[in-house]
This record gives structure tokens, sequence and C-alpha cells, in this order.
């Protein structure tokens, strides 16, 4: 029977009436299935991107404080075995200028060995000063905005002390390096600051990196059994979590847009195993009448018919998806210099780089679903097989 379905298969490819259909057919899906790996993993990769980097430079978990509180963080954080690595850190919405250009920037502040462990130790410009001012490291974006380099001399404008004591405390800084992050925010408007020989008065608050990032809940209240009340804990997932959410949802959308393809080429396969049987009329009557099949037989060799037919073009549209998923960048580039533009806007959608994302778990759920559709067609087709007698096939002798 599979070698009979083969022939029946390999024949239609060849036949001048049919093959244009089937042809059609196969493409159809192809490009279809292609289409949903492609944008999945596309989805997927800018998810990754974004939450990557905001989880590596804003780190895991924070921990809010008075003064007093950061003895006992450092007692309990070396007892966790889940953290990998916590510093001290300050973060205001402070003012720097050079030049007499002022602007909004958001200054970190911390220990200067930490600096580059946050960076990822993707420096654009290292650090080289070694005087004794104090010492920032900016985005690149920011440099390029305020025309400043290592070695440049800037006034940072900090909020300093408490309640309606604040007050804004001038610091003159260097440059020190200038970091490519590729996340739009950072790379245009942080500034890290050398906290080191900076004097300045601040809540306690420790950023936490730890060993699995999606485990956060349960180190969350692993740290809450150390503490005595006094601390505040803000994980990534309390901050992140929506944009996952929303990020799941476009995700989701774009498969069931692209799903209704699917499905659309599911019924345009019914269609072609309906002309392919209907062009084997005569072969199923020979098939039962001088071969002996039953009809059940003959209803399995069209089942296998329509099986070879399937898996050509879940074969070929897997193909063709993870072609065009390695292609995106190459795409994106030729659309991007034919346009004179980017096509994705750094500033409204956060990253200015990523990458697609191809995971195997989505195409088997993609391979999954299309059979499934395609199959239960094929099955709703070839009952048609069941409504043909042995004497309808003299019609087509």
């Amino acid at each position: 029977m599979i070698f009979l379905a083969w022939r029946y298969f390999t024949t239609a490819l060849y036949n001048k009436k049919s093959c244009k259909m089937l042809y059609a057919t196969i493409i159809s899906l192809s490009v279809s299935m292609a289409t949903m790996i492609a944008a999945i993993a596309f989805v997927r990769g800018f998810q990754d991107a974004v939450m990557e980097k905001l989880l590596h430079v804003q780190g895991h978990m924070y921990v809010y404080g008075h003064f007093s509180a950061r003895k006992q963080m450092n007692e309990i954080l070396p007892q966790l075995p889940w953290a990998e690595r916590w510093f001290s850190i300050s973060s205001y919405n402070g003012l720097m200028s050079t030049k007499h250009k002022p602007t909004n920037v958001t200054i970190k502040s911390m220990p200067f060995e930490n600096i580059n462990y946050v960076l990822r130790n993707s420096w654009t410009v290292k650090p080289n000063y070694t005087g004794d001012k104090p010492q920032i490291c900016i985005g690149d974006r920011l440099s390029k905005n305020f025309g400043i380099f290592p070695g440049s001399k800037v006034t940072l404008w900090i909020p300093n002390g408490a309640m309606e004591e604040i007050k804004m405390q001038k610091i003159e800084a260097v440059v020190a390096g200038v970091f490519h992050i590729g996340y739009y925010d950072y790379d245009s408007e942080y500034v890290f600051l050398n906290s080191n020989n900076v004097q300045l008065n601040t809540f306690g608050i420790n950023v936490i990196y730890t060993k699995s990032p999606a485990n956060i809940d349960q180190y969350a209240q692993n740290f809450l059994q150390y503490t005595d009340g006094n601390l505040n804990i803000l994980t990534w997932k309390n901050a992140q979590e929506s944009m996952r959410k929303i990020f799941d949802t476009h995700a989701l959308g774009i498969g069931i847009v692209i799903g209704l393809f699917v499905i659309s080429g599911s019924i345009q396969i019914m269609n072609s195993v309906w002309i392919l049987i209907s062009e084997r009329v005569y072969d199923i009557s020979v098939l039962r009448a001088c071969a002996g099949y039953t009809i059940q037989q003959v209803y399995q060799i069209f089942i296998l018919l329509g099986l070879f037919i399937i898996s050509t073009c879940i074969f070929s549209g897997v193909l063709l998806g993870v072609g065009l998923t390695y292609a995106i960048p190459y795409i994106r580039n030729f659309i991007e210099y034919f346009l004179k533009r980017p096509i994705i806007d750094a500033q409204s959608f956060w990253v200015s780089e990523f990458t697609a994302s191809l995971q195997i778990f989505d195409i088997i759920i993609i391979i999954l679903f299309t059979f499934l559709l395609m199959f239960i067609s094929l099955l709703w087709s070839t009952y048609i097989i069941r409504n043909y007698s042995i004497s309808d096939g003299l019609r087509y002798s």
C-alpha cells in the first residue's frame, strides 16, 4: 500500500492536470508555515533581547532599606546560596552639562569596580582616566549627542539629602569610558558614576544578581526569612512582568493570524485530495474488483497519499522557515538600505539591536499544530472513497 500511495503521489507531481493544483497547495502551505516560524522567532528574539539587557543591567532583585539596614544586608547576603553577585547602588534623576548644555539623565552611582561588570565589558572606549576626580561612564548615544568622549570634563547636579532638606549637589567629573549596551534608554540617558570617592546620602539599596532569574519568586521568599521586616524587596518580575505579558500576547496574536492561513491551506489540501481521488475512481474499482482490496485498504492507500503531501508541506515549510529566520538580518539591512532609515525605531521599541530566536520547542509546536489541522482535513476528504462502488469505475474506463 505504501508503494502504491507513493506512486500515486509522484504521478500527480508530473501529471499536467493535477500538478499545478498540487504544487500550489504545497507552496502555499509551506510559505504559511515558514512565515509562522519566522514571525514567532522574530518576536521571541525581540522579547529575549529586551529582557536579557534589562536583567543584566538592572539586576534581578532590589533590596531597599534605610542606611542602618545596610549592615543587616551585608550579613545576610553571603548566606544566600542563590545570590551570585551583589553591590550597593544609588539612582537619581539628575542633570548633566558640558559647555553650558544641560540635559536630564539617570545617574546610577556604584563602586567603580562593579561598573565594568554591569556593562558586561562592552566598552566602546575603555576607561583610561586615572585622575582624582570622580569618573563617569556614559552611553554612546549620549556621547554623540553631547560631543564628549573619554577625558571630557562634565558637571553633574545630583539631588542630595532627605525630605524638605534635599539640595542639588554639584559634582565635577571626568568621562572615563563610553559604552554600548544596545538598550536605547541606557545608551542615550544613563550615567554610571564612580561612588568610591563621592559622598552621597541615600537609602541603602543592594542590587542582587541570582543564579537563575526564573526562580526569583522563590528567592524573594527565602530572603524574607532572614529579615526582621525593615527591608523591602523588588524583583524583576514585579517591574517587568507586564512587559513580558505584552510580548506573549503579541506572539499569540501573530500565531493566531498566521494560523488562519494554515487553516485555509488545510482546506486547500482537502480540495487537492478530493481531486486526486476523483482522478483515481477507475483505479479504486480495479483494486477492489481485481486485486481483492477491501474498501478499508483502499481508504488507507489514500490516507498514505495525503500523508505524503502533508509531510512534503511540513518538511519544505520548516526548511523555508529556518532559512527565512536566519535571513532576517540581511532582509532588514536591505530594507533599511533601501528606505535610508531604520525600520525599528530604538526609542519606541527600547532596543537598537536583536536577533531572531529560533527555538526547537516552537518548531515542534508549529509542526504538531499544522499536522493536526492537515490530518483532520485529510480524514474528512478521503471519506468520500466510501461512497464509490465498483460499478462507478466503469464510467471512468
